[in-house]
């Protein structure tokens, strides 16, 4: 690629160190690539953004609270084997 340069502007204070070093790695990754993979990269990009939209984010789904279930064990019983016949 030529020697050209790109800012962009996002909120660098809202990503903890760990996840602002992954977006960092990333993009240095994707400015390494050669110019024949970058349509290839947008695909793959688009694909991983398309799973992760239709997720809720971790703290968004609902708690269950902690409960205490009582039950005796019993003695163990072993399945039967299955034979099947061609």
């Amino acid at each position: 690629m030529s020697d050209s340069s790109f800012s962009l502007t996002t909120d660098w204070q809202s990503l903890s160190p760990e996840k602002l070093i992954l977006l960092l790695k990333c993009l240095l990754m994707i400015k390494a690539l050669p110019e024949a993979a970058l349509e290839e990269t947008v695909e793959e990009l688009e694909s991983i953004s398309r799973f992760y939209a239709n997720r809720f984010p971790q703290s968004s789904l609902p708690v269950i609270p902690a409960s205490t279930i009582k039950g005796k064990l019993k003695q163990v019983q072993v399945r039967p084997t299955i034979t099947l016949e061609s």
